[in-house]
């Protein structure tokens, strides 16, 4: 009989020890995200910010900057409290704030007489610049004017809508 309680208490030792195992290893596995994120925000931050904003894919940079919040908040509820996702959720948070602004500079259907309003909405040249970096994108005079600047946007989008609408009814 003593061995059969023996058998069953280093069953549940065996448990119990795998169970630890298991959370420890998930524990590394969350920290190990956490750095990786940071370093790979940093390398994806330092080249969006320093590319030309013509030669950014838009596509790619909004399906990272959703994997980093994702990965920020699924950290944020995981892990400890600690200085180093309140940093890096700090630096996405910013960089989102500038998505608005960077998609509608980038829509397709903003043509020069676009660009003409928005450089007299807000009385600089900076945003028709072919040689725009992003990282001039995130001066607070400019995210100050997101709305102005994605109404302009829409109104392009609409215009194409129209043109192309019209462009049909005229073939006929």
């Amino acid at each position: 009989m003593t061995s059969k309680y023996r058998r069953i208490d280093v069953t549940v030792g065996l448990q119990t020890v795998h169970a630890e195992l298991t959370d420890i290893e998930q524990d590394i596995n969350l920290r190990k995200l956490l750095w990786e994120s940071l370093q790979n925000w940093s390398i994806l931050y330092n080249k969006w910010t320093n590319d030309l904003l013509t030669k950014i894919n838009i596509d790619d940079l909004q399906k990272e900057v959703n994997k980093f919040t994702q990965n920020i908040y699924m950290l944020e509820k995981s892990l400890p409290a600690n200085n180093v996702i309140p940093s890096l959720k700090e630096r996405i948070v910013e960089f989102k704030a500038a998505m608005p602004v960077i998609l509608a500079l980038r829509n397709p259907n903003m043509k020069h007489r676009h660009f003409d309003r928005l450089r007299v909405l807000i009385g600089k040249d900076v945003i028709d610049d072919e040689n725009l970096k992003l990282n001039k994108l995130f001066k607070p005079e400019i995210l100050q004017l997101t709305e102005k600047i994605t109404d302009v946007s829409s109104l392009a989008s609409n215009e194409a809508s129209l043109e192309t609408m019209l462009n049909k009814i005229i073939d006929r």
